[in-house]
Formats: C-alpha cells, sequence, structure tokens
C-alpha cells in the first residue's frame, strides 16, 4: 500500500520506454545495449523525469531467465544512476501473438508488440501455472527493490467480450499480492472504471489511458475525475499513456484522420496534464512507429528523441521541460527508414 504521506507517487514525471530499435519486449531484452540504455536515461534526465514505463519479455523469460535477471538488474542500475525509477509491465495483452518467428521479425510493417501471454494460455486455467511462475519469480527477485517504481502486472487487460482475460488478470495480481513486499502492485487500465475490477485483488496504484482525445476539454474531464478518484480511494492515480490531441478521432477505427494529426504532438495535452497532481506517462522516449498495427498502418509515429539527441518537436520536449536546451529533426528514424526499404526488397 502506497503511504499518502509518499509524495513521490504524486509527482511522477514520466514516458514510456522501448529502445529505438526494438519492435517489441523480446527484442528490447534479447538485443540490450548497455551504451544505449545510459544513452536514453541522460535523454530522460535532460527532460527532467524521474520515471519510466517499460515492458519485460515473459517469453525472454521462458527461454533464459538467469539472463533476464541479469540484465533486468543492469537495467535498474543504468536508470538509477539518473535518479528514474522503474514501473515494469510483467504481460501484454495488445499485440501480435505467434512462436520465435513472430518475436524476432523486424518487418516494420508487421513487428508490433507481443501479445503476452497468449489468447489460449489467458483463457485458460489448466495453463496458468507457467505464467504465476513467472510471477513469483519477478516478485522473488524484485518485490522490494527500490529502483522499481510500482510493479504492472498486465497491461490493458479485456474485461468484456470474447477475448476478456479478466480472470487471468486477476488470478496474476492475487499471485502477486501474496508475495508483495514494498514495491506497489498495479494494472495497465485503459478506463478509470476498469480499476475498480480489481482493487479487491490488491491494486494499490490506478491507471488510465487516454492516447489521443479528439480536444483538450475530454482530457481535463478526465483528469478532474481521476483527482476525485484518487482523493476519494486515498490511492495515486496516473494517466500512464498520452500523446496528442486528435480532433478527426482516435484512429483506432477506419475513419481518416489527417497527415498532421499522425506525428507527435505532446505540447497539445502537457500543459493541461501539468495542472493536476496526477502522475504521468507520456508516449513515448524515443521516437518510433506506433506500438499497435492499426495505428502502424494509419503511419502514426510518437516520441521525442531521435537516435543522436536531436529531438522530433523542440516545442513537445520543452512542454515537458522549458529548460530544455536541445536541436530539433522533423524526419523519421534513418533505422527506421532503412528497415522498411530491406522488407520492400
Amino acid at each position: 500500500m502506497v503511504k499518502k504521506t509518499d509524495d513521490s507517487y504524486y509527482h511522477v514525471r514520466g514516458a514510456i520506454y522501448i529502445p529505438s530499435r526494438a519492435y517489441n519486449a523480446y527484442q528490447m531484452w534479447n538485443d540490450m545495449n548497455q551504451k544505449e540504455t545510459i544513452r536514453d536515461m541522460r535523454y530522460a534526465q535532460s527532460l527532467d523525469l524521474n520515471a519510466i514505463r517499460i515492458w519485460v519479455s515473459y517469453e525472454y523469460w521462458l527461454e533464459q531467465p538467469e539472463e533476464l535477471k541479469e540484465k533486468f538488474n543492469m537495467f535498474l542500475d543504468m536508470c538509477s544512476q539518473y535518479k528514474i525509477r522503474v514501473m515494469p509491465s510483467l504481460f501484454e495483452n495488445c499485440g501480435r501473438e505467434g512462436g520465435k518467428e513472430v518475436w524476432v521479425d523486424r518487418n516494420p510493417m508487421t513487428s508490433i508488440a507481443l501479445r503476452s501471454p497468449s489468447t489460449n494460455v489467458a483463457q485458460d486455467k489448466a495453463q496458468w501455472t507457467k505464467p504465476q511462475e513467472y510471477i513469483e519469480w519477478f516478485m522473488s527477485n524484485f518485490g522490494e527493490d527500490k529502483r522499481l517504481l510500482a510493479i504492472e502486472i498486465i497491461n490493458e487487460p479485456h474485461v468484456k467480450g470474447k477475448n476478456e482475460n479478466m480472470d487471468f488478470a486477476v488470478k496474476m495480481l492475487e499471485t502477486a499480492s501474496k508475495r508483495k513486499k514494498s514495491i506497489p502492485l498495479t494494472i495497465g487500465c485503459i478506463n478509470l472504471t476498469h480499476n475498480l475490477f480489481f482493487m479487491e485483488a490488491g491494486l494499490d496504484i490506478l491507471q488510465f489511458h487516454e492516447n489521443f482525445p479528439q480536444s483538450e476539454k475530454m482530457l481535463e474531464n478526465l483528469l478532474i475525475e481521476a483527482s476525485v478518484l484518487q482523493r476519494i480511494t486515498g490511492k495515486p492515480v496516473w494517466i500512464t499513456e498520452w500523446q496528442r490531441v486528435r480532433p478527426s478521432g482516435n484512429g483506432w477505427n477506419n475513419k481518416q484522420i489527417t497527415e498532421e494529426e499522425k506525428l507527435p504532438k505532446l505540447r497539445s495535452l502537457a500543459h493541461i496534464i501539468k495542472n493536476y497532481d496526477i502522475g504521468s506517462f507520456f508516449w513515448s522516449l524515443m521516437l518510433k512507429p506506433a506500438y499497435l498495427k492499426p495505428q502502424r498502418l494509419n503511419g502514426t509515429f510518437n516520441g521525442i528523441f531521435h537516435e543522436d539527441g536531436f529531438v522530433y518537436n523542440l516545442d513537445d520536449a520543452k512542454s515537458i521541460n522549458d529548460q530544455f536546451n536541445g536541436k530539433e529533426l522533423k524526419s523519421k528514424p534513418k533505422w527506421y527508414l532503412e528497415d522498411i526499404k530491406d522488407h520492400q526488397r
């Protein structure tokens, strides 16, 4: 349980972090590069961030648990050098399913987030032993690690419909709660109301996502609700995914969005979020193509930093930290354009 007197949980300034050239969590850990991580955390520090949200890979753990433990420890050490705490998400309910060929795929049009564990595992209680073992492994090794801000059990579990995996999400949270030490637990909920499904299972921090509101007022209304919920429950409430205003619509359906709305524009929302005592994580620290298929195919890009430290939009960087001093380069990353060329041959 987060103590009400611990202000650090109410003043979270964070970003989503996936290394520039990693298309999914498996690739992040399989291809981890220390120099790259240190460089990127230096970029995060230049924005005055104190937290990042990442994904740990269940699939990589199945293959190499000891190597993952070593790499994760190393990653936490590098983040702590810059006074940045980490919120890892252990499972991911969004994205593509498949075997090793999917995990290592580098085709820019098909390589997206990995759904982890797969649907057939999440919806079959007989197959939950291994995921529970993974939760227990993580809690045993990192459940009281002060380099962590919180532990997110799963991102965006479905609460209704044919893809529902609510029972799985609740069971994994309960498994973690039984072994919880000092680090609070959370779920990457899409909506504020979804948190209610997990309160009795041991939820310490509430989350919600609003990547593409159609107006500033739409986000402000949600932040007001979040503030009220934070006061009533006595638990921190964080917006852990936000990107920009999109007047044409969020882009998840087939409705056409404008070319300008496919580009980063954190400055359209940052000034509103700063007015509320709500922890936040924007998407994303590094400039990357969209994480999920619908947004990838419509051409969405998000983020701030190129690998060389140039920022895509200087006003975006300054909206996060008005003291930021850097140079602007409004183009897609060279590595991404090279990946496109490689897969068009």
